[in-house]
């Protein structure tokens, strides 16, 4: 891990009689793309905001490379933000609306279009430089809002949900095309979004915000196979959570058994679709079978999404590859080590 750049220390925000955010602490790392990912409401846009100086915090403090800034206005952070709306100025061309923050701060034009011009060749807008932003794409907006973000070399920029306006083809492109940027340019990224498929895809680390409060950071890769809760497991991908209770290495729960290493008593796991499959052959020690209905199922392109029903009434979600046919009444299996505990219950 990279020096820290950027500490978040029990930050808080009250508006009116709601409370956004009740104190978030995290770290970010230089060089490190930390995606801040939540539902509607979570506080995401809040913390943003706080660290942009947008907003002033209620409690805590945010500290950057050494230096407290809660108290400083946003023209005085080394920060840049690139918002959902790139407000870009009709009357300029691309290069002058890159410029313009430079020729606010006073810095001879000559230097300004000479950094404007770098700006837009780190994203690819080079022949645009004399075009009007009426006649760019979506796309190409917002290569000139991250070139305008960018030419003032902020240590950090932040990014409020900036590909929620695109079509889907092309969001898929740009979340590409912003990876290889932010790894190009060497900067810190914090990017917003409530899109999970967007968090894993893009960011280094995941910071999920639940009702103002930091439910889970850690890598894509550590969040979805190891959940801290079940509103983590839930919320990055697809689940089952099933209650079980462990008794002498077994976990049961209804006609489910499989081993365990885990304390006794009642506890919660989490077993992902992709990990249930129909049962072939002999029972493996290390497996656990049931049978269940098929209820419902859905085909998406290489995945089939199956809806199971067991006698008991216990409901599963699995995926599979589509030319896997599966019988209406079928037997399935996973294995014990990918039933993974949520938490251990008093």
């Amino acid at each position: 891990m990279n020096p820290t750049l950027l500490s978040v220390r029990d930050v808080r925000k009250r508006f009116g009689a709601r409370e956004v955010l009740r104190g978030v602490s995290l770290d970010v790392a230089e060089g490190e793309f930390l995606t801040v990912l939540g539902e509607s409401g979570s506080g995401k846009t809040t913390l943003l905001r706080l660290i942009a100086g947008f907003e002033r915090t209620d409690a805590g403090e945010i500290v950057m490379s050494g230096e407290r800034i809660e108290q400083l206005p946003p023209y005085q952070r080394p920060v840049n933000t690139v918002f959902q709306q790139y407000a870009l100025f009709p009357h300029m061309s691309v290069a002058e609306n890159v410029a313009y923050g430079m020729r606010v701060t006073k810095v001879a034009k000559a230097e300004a279009m000479d950094r404007a011009a770098k700006a837009l060749a780190q994203v690819k807008m080079t022949e645009f430089a004399d075009a009007s932003p009426s006649k760019l794409s979506g796309g190409q907006q917002q290569r000139v809002a991250l070139a305008r973000a960018l030419v003032n070399r902020p240590k950090l920029l932040l990014l409020d949900e900036p590909l929620s306006a695109l079509d889907a083809n092309l969001r898929r492109q740009m979340q590409s095309e912003l990876k290889s940027l932010q790894r190009e340019v060497g900067i810190s990224f914090i990017f917003v979004t409530h899109d999970q498929d967007e968090a894993m895809a893009l960011s280094d680390r995941i910071a999920l915000l639940r009702d103002g409060v930091l439910e889970q950071i850690a890598s894509p890769s550590e969040i979805y196979n190891r959940p801290a809760s079940a509103y983590s497991a839930g919320f990055i991908g697809k689940t089952n959570l099933i209650q079980a209770q462990i008794a002498q290495g077994e976990a049961v729960a209804g006609s489910l058994r499989w081993k365990t290493q885990q304390p006794d008593g009642p506890a919660l796991f989490s077993i992902r679709p992709e990990n249930i499959r129909p049962a072939s052959g002999a029972a493996q020690n290390g497996s656990a079978r049931f049978a269940a209905r098929v209820q419902q199922q859905m085909f998406q392109g290489a995945t089939r999404v199956l809806w199971l029903e067991c006698q008991d009434g216990t409901k599963f979600e699995a995926r599979m590859h589509s030319g896997i046919e599966v019988p209406a009444d079928c037997e399935f299996e996973f294995d014990s080590k990918d039933a993974v505990l949520i938490k251990q219950k008093d």
